[in-house]
């Protein structure tokens, strides 16, 4: 295929937001590298948390037995076992692993002082993990309000503090 296609001037520079976006994967992979060297010299408390940073110490937290593995040369995140080194990709995750990461990120990604609407906040999850996993959430960010939509009572009332709305029967209005 021809790099002019038609235009011999700006033909040239087909290949330009590739180029671009080459450099710039470039650029953030030494940045990684470089941030990953200078987080191994500063004592900890003193060096910025990313959101990926906390993503993984919220996952691992609720996931006890797995370990959240972060490629930051592919830019890729997998798991592992606390005890074993074999890594899976995400796509291999169970679905209450793969929905907690889910959580997580969006969470923690969530814009300053918001409503966090969540319908269904028990799906593809252990109900042991439920409480643990939103109790962490509320805590990590205090700043949103989080509003759930679920038929599970009990994880309703493990919502401690916050009001409850219960909708007993619906009646659909006439067309």
């Amino acid at each position: 295929r021809s790099r002019v296609q038609g235009d011999p001037v700006a033909g040239q520079l087909n290949d330009y937001a590739a180029l671009v976006e080459t450099l710039f994967a470039e650029r953030d992979s030494q940045a990684s590298r470089f941030y990953d060297a200078a987080l191994s010299r500063v004592p900890d408390g003193y060096a910025p948390a990313s959101i990926l940073d906390r993503v993984k110490e919220l996952w691992e937290m609720v996931l006890p037995k797995r370990r959240l593995v972060i490629d930051h040369e592919n830019n890729a995140i997998s798991a592992s076992g606390r005890e074993n080194s074999t890594t899976y990709p995400i796509s291999v995750m169970s679905d209450g692993e793969r929905v907690a990461l889910y959580l997580i990120a969006h969470t923690l990604l969530a814009a300053p002082d918001r409503i966090l609407i969540v319908d269904e906040p028990e799906l593809h999850l252990h109900e042991t993990l439920q409480v643990e996993l939103w109790d962490a959430l509320e805590t990590a960010r205090k700043d949103l309000t989080f509003v759930y939509i679920t038929h599970d009572l009990d994880f309703a009332a493990s919502r401690t503090g916050a009001p409850k709305i219960v909708m007993r029967e619906y009646t659909q209005p006439p067309a």
